[in-house]
């Protein structure tokens, strides 16, 4: 019996951003996206866009990071404004940081946002604990899945 093993193609990588560990989310999705053979789209959730534009190229330039022209702007900070415009870029990969929530009973849990992207995202979803600029190699992979339409 052959197994067919179907994978999906990605053709556009994303980078969900706020300010906090831009650096090293650019530098992640950009590895991503140089593997893949796909552009990278910066998605940044900001209320002051002409500020962070500037350190958000600078930054790229920074890393020597290839962006694409433009930079898919949301108005807001909320999950659901970098999910939209995600979308609305046609981005099929999105990587964002999962950055821990609260502790309870010495265990850590993803973010109200992460959570968020989780439960709504309709493309592939990276997130990442410990995103970092220097090249390096994954320990642990973790999937989650539900089995949802959206899922599939």
């Amino acid at each position: 019996m052959a197994v067919v093993e179907m994978t999906p193609q990605i053709r556009k990588v994303g980078v969900a951003m706020t300010t906090m560990h831009a650096r090293s989310l650019l530098a992640e999705a950009s590895r991503f996206a140089e593997r893949l053979g796909v552009p990278l789209a910066l998605i940044h959730a900001t209320t002051g866009e002409a500020e962070s534009q500037a350190h958000l190229r600078e930054a790229a330039n920074q890393l020597t990071i290839p962006v694409e022209k433009h930079i898919v702007w949301s108005k807001s900070e909320s999950a659901h404004a970098l999910l939209s415009a995600a979308e609305q870029a046609d981005i099929e990969l999105l990587v964002a940081g999962a950055f821990e929530g609260p502790a309870l009973n010495r265990r850590r849990f993803l973010s109200s946002a992460a959570r968020k992207m989780v439960d709504s995202a309709r493309c592939s979803l990276l997130l990442l604990v410990q995103p970092r600029i220097d090249t390096h190699n994954f320990r642990r992979l973790v999937v989650l899945t539900d089995f949802s339409e959206v899922s599939r």
